[in-house]
């Protein structure tokens, strides 16, 4: 059970607080960064644990059954298709936007010789994606080659579509919004379907959709991937990164958009779609038109032919009627001048008185009567012409007048045709003289004659009265009164001889016979009026027929050119709504409410509403895979599980939903392996780019290596340079071949080295003859659009080819060639020139079939090619980065296609890997639960307490060790983020705080017992936790004796302040060394210092530790003394004493008492027992051997089993007083790398010296000694302080012992008196 202090438990409840603060951060998402990062880092192979890259497929695929009684595995294959900066390059694509029979071609590829099961495209092909500046025919033809791929494989091609937010022009007529329909946006499919306004993603149209025989073709899905804008469903929170992590998979759908989408864009095609359907009725069409064009003109020109005829017949109808009307008004004017005098001769008969009145009215009528008779009889004899035919005379004069005028004007406006013109006006001019000259003399009208006499004399008298006003005017006015009063006469005159020459009176006889002959005239008149009428008639029932010919025949050209109109895509239409569809009509009468006249061309009428979901890409790619529609797809009616219902009615896929729609996507693999080749063909891109040429010369064999290795059957040359020679034999081309040469050449001139561009031409050369590594990928098997394309023309190519040959070489074999040889040289066989046309021949057919087996087995690699593609999902997507439809991933660092989370998502779905989070009330037990943990470990402090918190921090990392297997084994996002930062949190804070509580409880025993106890004492103190108290305990360790040689001296010369600041220089000098080397402090005795190793902390380099402590002291003291020679003045008469300090120092090994020892109240931390004793006699007993280091044989052999550097040399083997045990003496000599070459040989003689001593070889023994003599370090005289040596001490000895040997039982011993 843990032991805890009262600190201890305060902060171990205040450490809690940690936990829950995480729990409080962690519930309101401010980790969910973290979170998401640790679901990465589990799924990616760096961390031990991890799950790594995975294979969907299983090794054993279970079968399922589709259309036509086929079965397919039940996970796909998926292969991806890539738009790569390769198949950007090529020339068949273009320019942005790109012609979408590119697409078609290499789909059609994919479908008919690679027999792929469903071709899934990342691209939106919807009609704001083409341009403005592409002609509407282009743009027409682009999506009729897409149109033709839908019609051959409508259930198998997926196309893109996308929530843009912006809907397309065909369906914002219905009010329709392109934004993603998602619930977690508060999006309500109640509210759409009260509203009748659905959302509809910006989609392809026609004829990239289609409507036949009742029958929706092609399929598209949403590569919408809105999740990555949040954090996690339901949170609404900021994302924590870009990587697409979740994806909804369906969107609802319905309403009127599909529809419109789909006639509106079969509404703007008609123009050229029309068109092409009706080519040879719009041909033979316009060869009707010409026809009736040609009808027309002939009709017309006979119409125009009547023109004139009915002209002239009216003009004649209408002079005829004038005369007939003048013929009328003559015998009505007679009429009422008879009548008049007839009713006034009554009146005056009656009434004579009146006479006076009326007979003057009488005269006046009479008068009238005879000038009327006078004015017609003149009319009669001028010429016997009547004066019908003078108006016809006069009629025609006007009409050639017109004509005159006309021509006149014609000339005036072409002056070059006079040579034409002039000749007719003079013929005209001619012919108005000639009916001039026809005409008779006009009769006197005495009316205008009277009226102009009148206004003459008007004016004479005017001008009579001006000047009778104005007699100075005279000169003016005179002349002109003159010549009024001539004028006047003149009019006189001429009247005069009117009224004599017209003065004759006709008898009542013929005024009667006169009137009789008007009367005939007028019937004659009205005859022929009515003949003139009947004529008028009939040409004009003729040219009315004619008219109506001419209006038929423009009815039916009229017809024709509808029809013309119509097929050119001009006719206008317009989309009307019935109850249950929406036509495509042509445009309705203004006021017409009827369901108009469809147009012409297929679809024209499909159902109004369409109520299908809109599903993801991948969904869609798995429902065409499957051979399903949207009625086998099924929601819970709780919205938490998305299943899709095989036909034989079992679930094929079951997945969790989150938020009614979306999935967690779960990764799979990186996008592409980082194959070697791809790794070098980059570095030598950047080294070209960077005119590194030397670096980029030196990588061109390593990338021809390994793209050549890649080629089967082949046998790689080890020299680089002979690679061209291979490339020449596999049959790349020479252009190819002289470029490796160039670049594989040991030297060549920097101007020459072929560019980057010319390289990857020679290994694209080579790539031909291998499948693309990356397609047989275990992960992501992936290619070009550009291999696809090619492989496809290579295959027609090598087909061809292989054609070719086969009937070459039939045709060698064959009777025409080789059996014609063989049968001519049954008749000749020693013919020689037969015998040489017949091995040519045959060496040909070898040829030809040598060439056949070449391209049969290119047949079997292009073959192999598209066997990668066979009853696969292929999803064709942009991997160039300029289409900026990238993202990260959790395996890729850089950005990768988005259309990797299509194909992860179908992976996750057949898969049923599906990442299953726990929820938040487990990320929270768990979170308390290690923080609680954590925590108590954090404030433990009893025996091995650190290694207890270690052990805290190991469980921590196992716990997330076991989060990282958990999730690798099932998926399972075991909650890791928050436990582990409130247990690394808590964990760090309690160590922090109890290290205060700590130092504050060392701070407090120091107050308490510094003065009486060690602080090594305080130290274990404040680990235990307990208060000190008497006791020790038996450890093994190194007891540590030093003295200063004759200290006595010193104290007795220097003064008590010079004495007390030699002993600290010289004590905090040596403590020093001994705290570095991890010894411990037992006391200072006046000069002594006494320690120990191995306590309270144990050491097992004790005795290595003690005797390195007491070889560097005795430098240490070198040093000292060297710097106490230069401070004279400071020491003064005890400088020699001073700069000649000497150390001894005695160490010993063995197990001593070791503890708190003294009184109840005062004591200290100290060791006890013999081997103390022992040491303290080392120290002491060095003297007796002029050595200033001695320990004993125990700790020589403990150092060295620690360490053996320091040299070490016997002494003696001894009894020191009070003890009767002999003890081996050692003197550490110093480190072995430090020996001078004198002192190692002093040793060796020394050695030498001691093995002839103990032998009781006196005199060898001195002769050694003698020389050892000469090469001891410590010299007396030469070395301060030095009065002798263990070579003076063993010449002594020796020389004593020669003289009073020991006796032959001698075992080496000495027996020392003195301590």
């Amino acid at each position: 059970m843990f032991k805890l202090s009262k600190e201890s438990k305060i902060t171990f409840l205040g450490l809690l607080i940690i936990p829950i603060i995480w729990i409080i951060v962690n519930h309101f998402g401010l980790i969910d960064s973290w979170k998401t990062k640790s679901i990465d880092l589990r799924l990616s192979s760096v961390i031990p644990g991890s799950r790594g890259e995975i294979s969907h497929q299983s090794a054993a695929p279970e079968e399922i059954e589709i259309e036509g009684n086929q079965t397919i595995p039940k996970v796909p294959k998926i292969v991806y298709v890539n738009f790569d900066a390769a198949t950007l390059a090529m020339d068949d694509v273009g320019e942005r936007p790109w012609d979408r029979a590119f697409f078609r071609d290499m789909s059609m590829a994919l479908m008919k010789k690679g027999g792929a099961r469903v071709l899934a495209f990342d691209f939106g092909f919807t009609p704001k994606s083409m341009s403005k500046m592409v002609p509407m025919e282009n743009s027409y033809r682009s999506d009729s080659a897409m149109g033709e791929l839908i019609k051959a494989y409508p259930d198998q091609v997926v196309l893109g579509c996308l929530y843009s937010g912006v809907p397309t022009s065909f369906v914002k007529i219905t009010g329709a919004s392109a934004f993603p329909p998602l619930f977690k946006d508060g999006y309500s499919h109640e509210s759409a379907k009260r509203s009748s306004k659905f959302n509809y993603p910006e989609s392809p149209t026609y004829p990239l959709q289609n409507y036949l025989n009742g029958r929706y073709m092609g399929r598209t899905g949403s590569f919408t991937v809105p999740p990555y804008r949040y954090g996690f469903p339901g949170e609404n929170k900021p994302a924590v990164d870009n990587i697409p992590r979740w994806v909804p998979l369906w969107f609802p759908g319905g309403g009127k958009a599909h529809a419109y989408n789909l006639l509106g864009g079969k509404q703007s095609k008609l123009p050229f779609e029309m068109l092409g359907e009706n080519k040879d009725e719009y041909s033979a069409l316009q060869t009707e038109l010409k026809i009736l064009s040609v009808q027309k003109s002939e009709v017309l020109k006979q119409l125009d032919s009547f023109k004139p005829k009915i002209s002239k017949q009216v003009e004649k109808i209408k002079l005829a009627k004038k005369n007939y009307n003048l013929l009328i008004a003559d015998l009505s004017v007679y009429q009422e001048l008879s009548d008049s005098v007839k009713n006034f001769s009554s009146t005056l008969k009656a009434n004579p008185a009146l006479s006076a009145v009326i007979q003057p009215q009488i005269d006046s009528r009479q008068e009238k009567i005879n000038e009327f008779f006078q004015s017609l009889l003149a009319r009669r004899s001028s010429g016997e012409m009547s004066q019908n035919e003078i108006v016809e005379i006069e009629e025609q004069i006007k009409e050639l007048e017109r004509t005159i005028l006309n021509l006149e004007s014609t000339l005036s406006a072409n002056p070059s045709i006079s040579g034409i013109i002039q000749p007719q006006i003079d013929l005209k001019n001619n012919e108005v003289l000639s009916l001039r000259q026809s005409l008779p003399t006009r009769s006197f009208n005495f009316k205008k004659a009277r009226a102009e006499l009148k206004n003459q004399n008007d004016v004479l008298t005017n001008l009579k009265t001006a000047l009778e006003a104005n007699p100075l005017l005279s000169t003016v006015l005179k002349p002109q009164i003159d010549a009024k009063e001539n004028e006047i006469k003149a009019i006189s005159e001429e009247i005069s001889a009117a009224n004599e020459s017209s003065i004759t009176v006709m008898s009542s006889k013929e005024q009667n016979q006169m009137i009789n002959r008007l009367k005939i005239e007028v019937k004659e008149k009205s005859k022929h009026l009515e003949s003139l009428a009947i004529d008028l008639n009939a040409t004009s029932t003729e040219m009315n027929s004619l008219q109506e010919k001419f209006d038929h025949l423009s009815s039916i050209e009229s017809i024709k050119r509808v029809r013309i109109n119509r097929i050119e895509g001009k006719a206008s239409t317009e989309l009307i709504e019935t109850n249950s569809t929406l036509r495509l009509v042509y445009t309705r009468a203004l006021g017409d409410e009827g369901i108009g006249e469809l147009v012409d061309s297929f679809p024209n009428e499909l159902p109004l509403l369409r109520n299908r979901p809109v599903y993801t890409l991948g969904v869609e790619s798995l429902l065409a895979y499957y051979g399903l529609d949207h009625q086998h797809v099924k929601i819970s009616e709780d919205n938490l599980r998305f299943t899709i219902i095989g036909r034989d009615g079992t679930p094929i896929i079951d997945a969790p939903l989150e938020e009614k729609q979306f999935l967690e996507v779960n990764w799979f693999s990186g996008w592409s392996e980082k194959l070697p080749e791809k790794i070098l063909v980059m570095e030598a891109k950047r080294a070209y780019g960077d005119d590194d040429f030397d670096q980029y010369l030196s990588l061109v064999p390593k990338i021809l290596k390994i793209f050549l290795s890649k080629l089967k059957d082949i046998e790689l040359p080890e020299d680089p340079s002979n690679y061209p020679d291979l490339m020449s034999t596999i049959g790349i081309e020479e252009v190819e071949v002289q470029i490796a040469r160039k670049l594989l050449a040991k030297q060549i001139p920097v101007n020459e080295i072929p560019p980057f561009d010319d390289f990857m031409s020679v290994i694209e050369a080579i790539s031909y003859y291998f499948i693309p590594t990356s397609l047989e990928s275990q992960y992501n098997p992936m290619c070009g659009m550009r291999d696809v394309i090619q492989n496809s023309r290579f295959l027609e190519q090598v087909k061809s080819s292989m054609l070719s040959i086969e009937e070459q070489i039939e045709k060698l074999e064959g009777p025409t060639v080789l059996g014609a040889i063989s049968n001519a040289l049954k008749q000749k066989p020693k013919n020689q020139k037969l015998l040489n046309q017949k091995n040519q021949v045959e060496e040909a057919i070898v040829t030809n079939k040598t060439n056949l087996a070449i391209q049969q087995e290119e047949l079997l690699r292009i073959q192999d090619f598209f066997s990668h593609f066979n009853n696969a999902i292929v999803l064709i997507g942009p991997e160039e980065a300029t289409f900026q439809d990238l993202a990260p991933t959790p395996f890729d660092k850089s950005s990768a296609p988005k259309v990797g989370v299509h194909g992860n998502l179908i992976k996750t779905l057949t898969s049923g890997l599906y990442i299953k989070r726990l929820g938040k009330e487990i990320d929270h037990a768990a979170t308390l639960g290690v923080g609680l943990i954590m925590a108590l470990l954090a404030v433990y402090q009893g025996s091995r307490s650190s290694w207890v918190q270690a052990g805290g921090i190991v469980l921590l990392l196992g716990y997330i060790f076991f989060g990282f297997v958990t999730f690798s084994n099932s998926h399972v996002v075991w909650p890791i983020t928050a436990p582990a930062c409130a247990g690394i949190s808590t964990s760090f804070i309690g160590l922090a705080i109890m290290v205060v509580i700590e130092q504050k409880a060392k701070g407090r025993l120091k107050g308490m017992f510094g003065s009486y106890v060690s602080s090594e004492l305080v130290d274990q103190m404040v680990e235990s936790g307990e208060e000190p108290s008497l006791g020790g305990q038996e450890t093994a360790i190194t007891a540590f004796f030093s003295d200063v040689q004759a200290f006595s001296s010193f104290s007795e010369l220097l003064s008590p302040t010079g004495l007390v600041d030699l002993m600290n220089e010289y004590l905090t000098a040596m403590t020093n060394i001994l705290q570095e080397e991890r010894g411990t402090l037992d006391k200072y005795i006046g000069d002594a210092i006494v320690a120990m190793y191995g306590a309270p902390i144990p050491m097992k380099d004790h005795a290595y530790q003690s005797v390195k402590t007491a070889i560097l002291m005795q430098q240490e003291q070198i040093k000292l003394r060297e710097k106490w020679s230069y401070e004279e003045d400071k020491w003064g008469k005890c400088h020699g004493l001073v700069s000649k300090m000497q150390t001894r120092i005695g160490c010993n090994t063995g197990t001593a008492t070791v503890g708190n020892m003294g009184a109840l109240d005062r004591f200290n931390y100290t060791m006890m027992g013999d081997m103390v004793n022992l040491a303290a006699r080392c120290e002491s007993g060095a003297k007796a051997y002029g050595a200033y280091i001695m320990i004993t044989e125990e700790t020589k052999l403990a150092s060295e089993k620690t360490r053996d550097d320091i040299a070490f040399r016997y002494l003696d083997r001894i009894v020191v007083k009070g003890r009767k045990q002999p003890v081996a003496m050692f003197e550490p000599t110093g480190f072995m790398s430090e020996l001078t070459q004198e002192t190692q040989d002093c040793l060796d003689c020394f050695k030498q010296g001691i093995d002839k001593y103990l032998l009781q070889d006196w005199d060898g023994a001195l002769g050694m000694f003698e020389k050892a003599k000469t090469l001891e370090p410590n010299k007396p005289g030469v070395t301060p302080g030095v009065a002798d040596n263990p070579s003076i001490i063993l010449i002594d000895r020796c020389n004593i012992m020669k003289e009073n040997p020991p006796g032959s039982d001698w075992d080496g011993v000495y027996v020392m008196t003195s301590k």
